[in-house]
């Protein structure tokens, strides 16, 4: 049987992965607000609050600009 642990991390691994691609799909003036420092920092506080640690190809926004 999973435990609730499990499956809370799984539930934030999946949200965190949502989130992201969003912010790389969602443009404002003229280039995807994944790029905002603001936006940059967020997405990095998610990961470091929830424990759940993404490929850096998957989160690190600011390089795919």
């Amino acid at each position: 049987m999973v435990s609730t642990d499990t499956r809370a991390c799984g539930v934030a691994r999946d949200a965190l992965e949502l989130v992201v691609k969003y912010a790389k799909k969602w443009v404002q003036f003229g280039r995807p607000i994944a790029g905002f420092q603001e936006i940059s920092r967020m997405l990095a506080d998610m990961e470091a609050e929830s424990g759940v640690h993404l490929p850096e190809e998957e989160c690190n926004c600011t390089l795919n600009r």
